[in-house]
């Protein structure tokens, strides 16, 4: 039996729409660089916002819980290396974040996206719907050309 190319498009946007969903980051404040946490895309709720500051600006990042503590407890003094690209990546996450919302949280959890790749689909889809999922689809493709060619 064939499957109609609608089926199995709504199909590849469900999958990926869990897939997202279900990805693990870590929550850093910037305003206040004292709330660091482990979250699952789908229990964010809302707005994003620390417990502690109440600042709008956390960064949303794939690392270990520890080092991103350890990146915010220096504040982004005498940082070496991997400590840099993290401090960097919380600083842009939290942009993206406080301008766009849950779907910046979403977006940044797409496989090896750049943040101008996440920034390109947040400003062509910000509503989560089909195109929004498929534009991330889409720049996954994408990544994995540029990582292979």
């Amino acid at each position: 039996d064939l499957i109609p190319p609608e089926k199995i498009r709504g199909l590849l946007l469900e999958s990926a729409k869990a897939r997202l969903l279900n990805e693990v980051g870590v929550l850093a404040c910037i305003g206040c660089w004292h709330h660091v946490e482990t979250v699952r895309v789908r229990d964010l709720a809302g707005k994003i916002i620390c417990p502690k500051c109440n600042s709008k600006t956390l960064g949303l990042v794939r690392e270990e819980e520890e080092k991103i503590s350890q990146v915010c407890d220096s504040r982004g003094q005498q940082l070496r290396g991997k400590e840099t690209k993290i401090y960097e990546e919380i600083l842009q996450t939290a942009e993206l974040i406080s301008k766009y919302g849950i779907p910046a949280a979403i977006a940044l959890m797409g496989h090896n996206l750049k943040m101008d790749d996440v920034e390109e689909i947040l400003t062509k889809n910000q509503k989560l719907n089909g195109d929004f999922y498929e534009s991330i689809i889409d720049a996954e493709k994408k990544a994995l050309r540029r990582r292979f060619v």
